[in-house]
């Protein structure tokens, strides 16, 4: 059935949310879980290109470091500096060993599990990144985790979509078509883009519409324009190289896919099965099959 999404108005919530948690830092300014959110928007901010996205970064290291130099236990600074180490810096194996070194010292905790779940994912671990995710529910059963990409990563693209818990429907989009269901993904992509302002969400939507529908032209104006933009998530660039490939923007995608590892996401057991991949295979067997006598493959 059809999902009737909010309106979705990121530029506008972001932003707001930024402005109430210096507001709250204001009344104190030495609440460590505010400089931690707070840090977490600026992140998000930068991510998605409002503003200064350098400004922004800047700005986002600077309240997480507050935030640990207020209470350097404090696990949900833990769990979302995570996302800061993994997609701005690619150093997913330090946020690995930073949060098992916390979970020895605290014992669980469903925070210092939920950035488990990411840290594990892009290490490659994708088992313990889905045990990561079950630990943390039982203790927090309203605990907010990744783990939506783990499934997809694994292949169980039926549980990846029940796990979904983002406005933007990414992962009803992404493993729709891995079950079959193009034209459901491409009506999801057409009812997500109506409500959305924000213009990298929207390309990016624009992007993985084009790729269900084979248009490689408007595949590759919008993922330029997302590359364009700044955007370096490695995880969600795969998601961009992936489209690429699928139409035929070889050359692109292979540019693209060059970020998604040299950013620390590197999953060969993925990268090896995923279908969309396959052109991109295809060329580089036929690389290398033309740098072998007679043409013969290792």
């Amino acid at each position: 059935p059809a999902v009737d999404f909010p309106t979705i108005q990121i530029t506008a919530t972001l932003p707001g949310a930024k402005d109430l948690f210096r507001r709250a830092l204001d009344l104190d300014p030495n609440y460590a879980p505010a400089w931690a959110r707070l840090a977490r928007v600026y992140r998000v901010l930068s991510k998605y290109g409002h503003g200064d996205v350098g400004e922004y970064l800047r700005l986002a290291e600077s309240a997480f470091r507050r935030a640990l130099e207020l209470n350097p236990d404090l696990s949900i600074a833990h769990n979302l500096y995570a996302y800061f180490e993994v997609e701005e810096h690619g150093r997913p194996q330090a946020a690995l060993s930073r949060l098992l070194d916390r979970a020895r010292l605290r014992g669980e905790d469903p925070e210092l599990l939920a950035g488990l779940v990411l840290a594990c994912r892009f290490c490659g671990l994708l088992d313990a990144s889905l045990a990561a995710d079950r630990r943390a529910r039982r203790l927090d059963p309203g605990i907010r985790t990744s783990v939506a990409y783990t499934y997809w990563m694994r292949g169980d693209y039926a549980e990846a979509i029940a796990h979904e818990d983002q406005d933007f429907a990414w992962m009803r989009q992404y493993a729709l078509p891995m079950l079959g269901r193009e034209a459901e993904a491409i009506e999801l992509t057409h009812s997500v883009e109506a409500r959305i302002v924000a213009p990298m969400p929207l390309a990016m939507l624009q992007g993985n519409r084009a790729a269900l529908e084979k248009d490689r032209d408007a595949c590759e104006k919008a993922h330029r324009a997302v590359i364009a933009g700044g955007f370096h998530d490695p995880e969600g660039l795969y998601f961009s190289a992936r489209a690429l490939a699928r139409t035929g923007s070889i050359d692109l995608a292979f540019e693209v896919f060059e970020r998604v590892v040299n950013g620390g996401f590197c999953l060969p057991q993925v990268f090896e099965r995923d279908p969309w991949l396959e052109p991109m295979r295809a060329r580089r067997l036929a690389g290398t099959a033309a740098r072998l006598p007679h043409g013969r493959v290792a």
